[in-house]
């Protein structure tokens, strides 16, 4: 048996909410207003933590429509006796904990479920009872308790935040999906209780490097934004495994600026014992490091990641096509035409190098000789082929995840992109794949590194 107190107040506006005191007691304080009602519950209940939601009509921060107070309020659905029924329909989740800025929150519908419901989603932060709801352009961080209704038809996946800058911390996220204006759940109140871990704050393109254990400098890593592109074959003419185009989001990231060089790989075979790569004469140094498998390229970004304390990687097909176009929709990313001024590539029709126009090389040219792209980074239309992180299928578009996809889960291929000194494609959707241990004169590859 539990005995507990609630306040129905009226006013225009609602300064602040504070949740039940030690007392049982929910506090609002609203200028000039006036207590309506006051109800005490007494029969058996099923109740660890009551929300209580408060419902406008009219307009509020950022023209988002809200509901007034309604006066009609079930005492049941206060209650929550252990005679109603609920069904665990949704799922919070980030892609990683402990999380930070740029991460996403992902609030998904059980697949067996469907049906007409209002989503609200709300955090505590630490240290802090007070609820703050969220909207899917960011916390609403006063006390206003400022719910974003959306319409939940079956869908699978319907809310998505990208996490702004906080300060470190346990936060506890809660999500609850109640009947079209009413106050009536239909959802248990799904809590997750997640580890924020503050970092300082980065800007997109700022550059930075790295430091090694000995003291030099790793590789010149730029900062890329959180978004979403289109990705594919957008333009048309291309292949069937470009297709269908798709809509991807993906969250921050730090993209190397250049292909990984032979002076950067060869520090890491003299550090490990590993056998170099050929360099066919062509000089090493500054220039891009070619023979190497994927599983090199997985070897240096763990070595690199033991180095630095950082977590380096292969970027997956989405991060790098999002870094290679660069906000464009263009077959390159300077325009609708493969052009010698911005690509060292071959010649068209056939494999072989080229030396044309700013393009002085006919094999490698020396990494960020070529204009880079509007994020900063070069070379991510030819010079050499990249490795990603991705098995190769070729109808993986078909069903890929709309955010951070990875790529299919089983496979034996892995995919290379953005063509080589002697590809004549090296459009941004563009895939080419090959066994892990494929090596070749005009592959190498590019680290993404992790905020």
């Amino acid at each position: 048996m539990k005995k507990f107190w609630f306040s129905l107040l009226l006013s225009t506006r609602i300064d602040n909410l504070v949740l039940p005191d030690k007392n049982g007691y929910f506090h609002m304080t609203l200028p000039n207003s006036r207590e309506l009602v006051k109800v005490t519950g007494g029969e058996d209940i099923d109740l660890i933590r009551l929300i209580f939601l408060i419902f406008f009509y009219g307009y509020s921060i950022g023209d988002q429509q809200v509901k007034y107070i309604q006066l009609c309020i079930s005492i049941s659905v206060l209650l929550l006796s252990s005679a109603f029924s609920t069904t665990k329909a949704i799922e919070l989740s980030l892609n990683q904990s402990p999380f930070s800025s740029g991460d996403t929150l992902v609030l998904t519908l059980n697949e067996n479920w469907s049906g007409e419901a209002d989503v609200y989603v709300a955090v505590t932060l630490p240290e802090d009872d007070r609820f703050f709801f969220l909207t899917p352009s960011g916390f609403v961080l006063d006390l206003t308790p400022y719910a974003q209704t959306v319409q939940a038809r079956g869908l699978k996946e319907i809310f998505r935040l990208v996490l702004p800058e906080l300060p470190g911390g346990e936060y506890t996220f809660y999500a609850m999906l109640i009947l079209p204006n009413t106050l009536q759940f239909i959802s248990e109140i799904v809590k997750v209780s997640l580890v924020f871990q503050a970092q300082s704050q980065v800007t997109p393109g700022e550059v930075f490097r790295d430091r090694l254990q000995d003291g030099s400098l790793g590789p010149s890593m730029v900062w890329i934004p959180a978004g979403t592109f289109r990705m594919g074959d957008i333009q048309g003419g291309g292949w069937d495994d470009e297709r269908p185009v798709h809509e991807v989001s993906v969250s921050r990231f730090a993209m190397g600026r250049y292909e990984v060089t032979f002076a950067e790989y060869d520090k890491f075979a003299e550090a490990t014992g590993r056998e170099k790569p050929n360099e066919r004469g062509w000089g090493r140094g500054n220039r891009p490091v070619i023979y190497i498998s994927w599983h090199d390229a997985v070897a240096y970004a763990e070595w690199l990641s033991g180095q630095t304390g950082h977590s380096y990687r292969l970027p997956t097909e989405a991060e790098w096509e999002y870094a290679a176009r660069a906000g464009t929709e263009t077959k390159y990313w300077w325009g609708k035409t493969a052009s010698h001024e911005y690509a060292n590539y071959g010649q068209d029709g056939c494999c072989a190098g080229k030396a044309e126009g700013r393009d002085q090389w006919v094999y490698t040219a020396p990494v960020g000789s070529l204009e880079a792209n509007p994020f900063g980074i070069y070379d991510t239309a030819g010079n050499v082929w990249e490795w990603v992180h991705d098995v190769y299928s070729y109808d993986s578009y078909s069903n890929s995840p709309s955010h951070d996809p990875s790529g299919p889960s089983t496979g034996s291929n892995r995919v290379f992109r953005g063509g080589g000194w002697s590809a004549p494609d090296c459009r941004a959707a563009y895939r080419n794949n090959g066994s892990p241990g494929y090596r070749y004169i005009a592959l190498g590859f590019r680290l993404l590194r992790q905020p």
